[in-house]
């Protein structure tokens, strides 16, 4: 029986050490198993840029799909890239076919609920499996009607019965490093917002939330406060700045009026100079701070703080201010917001030079 045996033992055991060495070498993108398609509306922006690229570092290219309402500007992505318009419902729907999960990246302007809307409807019939939208920190407190449009969306999504997940992002630090130039120029920060503590991060930490959510299940039907893990005041924010520049820079807490006539001085609309104070007015209360430490540990990782958002923004332009107030930027514009940075003189005196030509900030919106 031994010798009967013996020759299918070993062709059975040669076989088993066959399929293991083909499971081994296997391509993983070349698998049976269905891998799910993720698309990324509003992928020609900066968050939506960073999202692409990290995903490509998570799963294969080919499972990523870029919406974008000019696909020429998406071109650099080398992605799939495919035509999706907010405000053009007949573009949405064919441009989600096949697609399993969609990032959907909050609109800029115009009716941005009826946007959302029309994104969501047409993931819905599309039959996509999850929407993940980025709304703002502590929605459901926000009362400035620019703002209450996602705690709007957040509802329309939930009401839609599509599988979903809530990215409530905080304020961006670049919001306010990308103004360094302006605010060494005047030599001070000025506004409204008192001793309002401020839980900023870097947009790649919250494209790294949305690429931990796009990759991994168990997020549906949750909604996250997504914040900085190291709050900081408008104070703060001035001193290190100056601590890194070596520039005199101090911030100057105004009342609402003298904030509105410094505006008017500026040649501000009435509506931006009550739009502005108010936002000031949220800020001082709290709205935009947050200590519960959810975006580091959704993205496994310490959040990016302030100084070193600071010290990147610094070494990449490599400016060098010889001469405070008299520096200016020109900015071309280009895809993702980002532009050539011309120095120039701005009423005499150094021109600081900038060694680095890209500079990749740019507004608060």
């Amino acid at each position: 029986m031994t010798r009967l045996f013996s020759p299918l033992l070993r062709a059975s055991f040669t076989f088993t050490i066959l399929l293991l060495s083909i499971a081994v070498h296997a391509d993983p993108h070349k698998s049976s198993v269905k891998r799910p398609v993720i698309a990324v509306a509003g992928a020609s922006g900066q968050l939506g840029h960073l999202v692409v690229a990290q995903l490509k570092e998570q799963v294969d290219p080919k499972q990523i799909v870029a919406l974008v309402r000019t696909p020429s500007k998406a071109a650099d992505l080398e992605v799939e890239v495919r035509e999706a318009d907010y405000t053009k419902p007949e573009t949405l729907e064919s441009s989600l076919v096949g697609v399993d999960k969609l990032l959907l990246i909050s609109s800029n302007g115009g009716d941005r609920v009826a946007q959302h809307r029309n994104v969501i409807e047409a993931a819905k019939k599309a039959k996509v499996s999850l929407i993940v939208y980025t709304s703002i920190l502590h929605a459901d407190r926000w009362t400035i009607p620019f703002f209450t449009d996602h705690i709007k969306t957040e509802q329309i999504l939930k009401d839609s019965g599509v599988p979903y997940v809530i990215l409530r992002n905080g304020w961006y630090t670049e919001n306010y490093v990308g103004q360094i130039e302006s605010f060494l120029a005047e030599g001070v920060i000025r506004g409204n917002y008192g001793t309002g503590r401020l839980s900023t991060a870097p947009r790649r930490d919250y494209a790294a939330a949305a690429v931990a959510v796009l990759t991994n299940d168990g997020h549906e039907h949750r909604t996250y406060e997504l914040a900085g893990d190291t709050a900081y005041t408008f104070a703060q924010l001035a001193a290190t700045i100056q601590q890194q520049t070596g520039t005199a820079l101090h911030y100057e807490n105004l009342s609402d009026e003298t904030l509105k006539a410094k505006l008017t001085s500026k040649g501000s609309s009435e509506e931006a100079e009550a739009g502005q104070a108010r936002l000031g007015a949220v800020i001082a209360e709290g709205i935009l701070f947050d200590d519960s430490g959810t975006l580091s540990r959704l993205i496994q990782r310490p959040t990016v703080p302030l100084a070193e958002v600071v010290s990147e923004a610094l070494t990449n332009c490599r400016v060098s201010w010889r001469s405070r107030g008299l520096l200016a930027f020109s900015y071309s514009s280009s895809t993702r917001g980002r532009g050539l940075v011309e120095p120039f003189r701005a009423g005499g005196g150094s021109v600081a030079e900038c060694r680095y030509r890209e500079c990749q900030y740019r507004s608060l919106w």
